[in-house]
């Protein structure tokens, strides 16, 4: 039996247009996390099998539809699960700006 998807989405928590903002999304086996600016927002339990070959895409979903709106500075991609003060932050509370 196949597992349901889980969309991390709610609609209350906005962020303000006009500056850079970190999305990550973490998976450490049962747990899918979303942060954003290094802040857990939303978390569920996800039964996820590893990747194997496919398709990526990158501001849009791959049937063409829900085009992101904004601009991608940097994606990054790790084969760990990191703790949340491992994740990309914006610019401004980065020591690395």
């Amino acid at each position: 039996m196949e597992a349901p998807g889980l969309t991390l989405l709610d609609r209350a928590k906005t962020h303000p247009s006009g500056s850079w903002h970190a999305g990550a999304l973490a998976y450490d086996g049962t747990t899918m996390t979303s942060y954003v600016n290094g802040v857990r927002e939303l978390a569920g339990e996800v039964a996820f099998a590893p990747l194997k070959a496919g398709k990526i895409s990158i501001g849009v979903r791959q049937n063409l539809v829900s085009w992101f709106k904004g601009r991608i500075r940097l994606i990054r991609i790790s084969t760990e699960a990191l703790p949340a003060a491992r994740l990309l932050v914006p610019a401004e509370r980065s020591e690395v700006g």
